[in-house]
């Protein structure tokens, strides 16, 4: 009710100029007694006093060239107006200053503002399945829709990270499933720090897999249990300092910019997680080299932590508008959430992948069930007993979430349960990272293979009715 109250406020008696871009997902906002009407009509009006007249929306402060925020903004705008089915000759005037400018999306020259290339082309997605008609070639719009790629193409190559040998390179897939569990346009921020972590975590996953000799990962956790800017002899190979200095300086940027949303300090619990999961890591590579079958409960311990599901996702957390206290994420429902999700992925994971695992001299839960049956299990047995398990915990995690006296924000809360469902689909036949074949299938229908599209005449010659 406060924040309705200030958002009334700012539309009545303005203190600054309206962001066009805000006020439009402001504007999307449905009643909360129906969702055929705005919460906020007066956002949908400002929309319609305030297009410029050449059919955009924003205002370059610096000159009068268009510049990729306006983009933005005009298709935010067009895109509210479309949802309410209004302004039929304000969403003509954006969609053709859009199509006119088109080039401008994918200029280098110009100024392109943090998480564009990932918020851009999933608002052209969302304004093509909402029936709006952009009057460009089909090929332009596929060619945008890709750029959501290159900002994180751009952080490994900056970083180095292309350079090891050693990676499963399946960005795209990865970028995919964050997607999935974190799709709304504007929470472009949330993404970005996801899909970097589940970068990293696959990164020094590989590494203390097959990518490094005890050496190197003795000096790697050496390394992240100082937390400091290192000299440069402090690295045993390039290969420890490529991961390394992405590690310190993505989670460092991404704590620094979290901070600044939350308006205090939460640089350090991200670093401490990443000094738990990769000790866990740690561990499960001097098991699988001493050969040593722990109990299954041993091996649950530690691999629920090294698996660093919720390392994943805590910094996208900072940017979903809530604020999240120290009190919230330290909380035992919090825990409680963590640990059930952390459970069912590592279960999941396990599942398909104790075949490979195996024959590679690393046990997971399926292999150590069969194991340590004295002869009682086999590897199918044990593989019905731990889907039962995943089914009990999935049942817990939806009840947790559905509560509703509850420390932990709802946003929150989903964003566990959307990680869970997206996780359900990574392994709902095999291994998504190491069986690309059905992945990469499902992931080029979204990406890479044309759209079916409606798109009007690129004359811009025909005037709306």
């Amino acid at each position: 009710m406060e924040r309705e109250a200030r958002i009334r406020k700012n539309l009545q008696t303005p203190e600054f100029l309206p962001s066009s871009y805000e006020t439009a997902w402001v504007a999307m906002v449905p009643s909360s007694t129906s969702l055929q009407a705005p919460y906020f009509p007066q956002c949908v009006e400002w929309i319609m006093q305030n297009q410029q007249d050449n059919g955009s929306w924003g205002i370059n402060e610096f000159s009068s060239s268009v510049s990729k925020d306006i983009l933005l903004s005009t298709l935010a705008c067009v895109i509210a107006l479309k949802k309410w089915n209004v302004g039929l000759e304000q969403i003509w005037r954006g969609l053709h200053f859009i199509g006119r400018n088109m080039p401008i999306v994918m200029d280098e020259q110009i100024t392109t503002p943090n998480g564009f290339n990932l918020t851009f082309p999933s608002m052209i997605r969302l304004a093509i399945q909402i029936g709006l008609e952009f009057p460009v070639r089909q090929a332009d719009v596929d060619e945008i829709l890709r750029l959501r790629e290159m900002e994180l193409k751009s952080w490994e190559k900056e970083n180095g990270l292309d350079q090891l040998q050693f990676v499963r390179q399946r960005l795209p897939i990865c970028y995919f499933c964050v997607a999935a569990t974190i799709s709304p346009p504007e929470l472009s921020d949330a993404r970005i720090a996801c899909a970097k972590n589940v970068l990293l975590t696959i990164f020094f996953d590989d590494f203390f897999d097959v990518g490094g000799s005890k050496e190197e990962t003795d000096n790697l956790i050496e390394l992240i249990e100082k937390w400091d800017e290192p000299r440069e002899d402090a690295f045993h190979s390039e290969q420890v300092k490529i991961l390394y200095t992405a590690l310190y300086s993505t989670v460092n940027h991404l704590g620094a910019k979290a901070s600044a949303v939350q308006n205090r300090d939460v640089t350090q619990l991200p670093v401490e997680m990443w000094q738990k999961g990769m000790r866990c890591m740690m561990t499960e590579s001097e098991w699988q080299r001493a050969k040593y079958a722990p109990t299954v409960e041993e091996y649950m311990a530690n691999s629920t932590v090294s698996i660093v599901v919720d390392l994943m996702l805590l910094p996208a957390k900072y940017f979903l508008g809530e604020m999240i206290s120290d009190y919230m994420v330290k909380h035992e429902e919090y825990n409680e959430l963590r640990r059930l999700m952390s459970t069912i992925c590592r279960l999941l994971n396990d599942t398909r992948t104790v075949e490979r695992e195996s024959a590679g001299g690393k046990l997971n839960s399926v292999a150590l069930l069969a194991l340590h049956s004295g002869g009682f299990l086999s590897i199918e047995e044990a593989q019905k007993v731990v889907n039962k398990s995943i089914a009990e915990c999935r049942r817990e995690l939806l009840q947790l979430v559905l509560r509703e006296d509850s420390v932990v924000p709802r946003s929150c809360k989903e964003l566990f349960w959307k990680h869970c469902k997206t996780a359900f689909w990574f392994y709902f036949q095999a291994d998504g990272l190491t069986s690309p074949k059905e992945m990469v299938a499902e992931v080029n229908a979204l990406f890479n293979e044309p759209l079916k599209l409606q798109t009007s005449n690129p004359s811009l010659s025909d005037q709306p009715k």
